[in-house]
């Protein structure tokens, strides 16, 4: 890979599974939530590259892009670390995913951006698409919360199964927008194979037999974390959210929605609060121009992951 300049003194390349432990401390080092799985399942899933930013033998920084099918990309998890920022490492390691993306037109590349970030995202073309909001919340106030209200049986919960697969990601496909297949494989495939409640647990929600949500909840370094979760109706989030606390009762979890009044009521129904507020930018032409579908999402939407349905995202840096 072409090297930075060489006042810098660091070069650019892949970062693989050799890295993770690395991958792992740096977001560490920086407070953020991610694990040594979450770094695996970045590198390792179809369509997901890490790019690594070293100084000698040393990971300073990172940035991570995942393709949904050809029409919409990913940035994501834009570290440099705190002895050599003010360089211009970060905007290196954004121009580099810009690089490797090479959209075609009519292509979009999203991302959700901090305060801090947003300005270096701007300068090279996103803009602002909607608000991102992460909410905490408590297996144990969800529990709580299901227990008083009315609710009704008509929806029901169960672990997912293997032949789930295709089910889900057809539903992903309708609400999300986009092609999320390989994440939603890799998320089925954990949830499975890892029994307990120490890994990726992974639910769907069902209406007269009919699937109607899924929903995923992992381990984090501090939190674990919600998502993603898809659901048609205020009535399969409350009993998706409801089936995921017998996997970690009274564990702090993170969520992260796009702000829209209704999720806001059900998510603060439940226990949930707002404790970090995002833009959700993206760089594109029709980013800007082409409207969601009628059903909150549709293949092909350049709006994708903003629809009503999706309730919850896989995390600022999946989307």
């Amino acid at each position: 890979m072409a090297g930075l300049n060489a006042g810098l003194g660091v070069t650019l390349g892949r970062l693989t599974l050799d890295d993770v432990d690395a991958a792992a401390t740096l977001s560490r080092v920086i407070g953020w939530n991610q694990t040594e799985a979450d770094w695996v399942r970045l590198v390792a899933t179809p369509g997901s590259e890490v790019f690594a930013a070293r100084s000698g033998d040393s990971l300073v920084g990172t940035a991570s892009l995942v393709r949904y099918g050809s029409s919409l990309g990913w940035l994501g998890m834009v570290i440099v670390h705190p002895d050599v920022r003010g360089r211009g490492l970060g905007g290196a390691l954004v121009d580099h995913v810009l690089a490797e993306w090479d959209a075609a037109p009519g292509t979009v590349l999203g991302l959700d951006a901090t305060e801090f970030g947003a300005p270096l995202y701007q300068r090279r073309g996103f803009k602002n698409l909607a608000t991102i909001d992460r909410w905490l919340g408590t297996a144990t106030s969800v529990a709580e919360a299901a227990l008083t209200a009315s609710g009704s049986a008509a929806v029901t919960v169960r672990t997912v199964v293997a032949s789930d697969g295709q089910p889900i990601a057809d539903l992903d496909l309708r609400y999300a927008g986009v092609d999320r297949s390989g994440l939603l494989q890799r998320l089925i495939a954990e949830s499975i194979d890892t029994p307990g409640a120490a890994g990726v647990r992974l639910i769907v929600a069902e209406r007269d037999g009919a699937l109607v949500g899924y929903a995923a909840v992992r381990p984090g370094r501090e939190r674990s974390h919600v998502g993603p979760l898809i659901a048609d109706g205020d009535e399969a989030v409350a009993a998706l959210l409801t089936g995921l606390t017998s996997f970690s009762t009274g564990a702090e979890w993170y969520l992260d929605a796009v702000s829209q009044s209704g999720r806001t009521h059900v998510l603060r129904s439940l226990g949930f609060e707002v404790v970090r507020t995002l833009q959700r930018m993206a760089r594109g032409e029709r980013a800007m121009t082409t409207p969601v579908g009628a059903d909150g999402g549709g293949v092909g939407s350049a709006l994708a992951l903003t629809g009503d349905r999706l309730v919850a995202a896989m995390g600022f840096e999946w989307g």
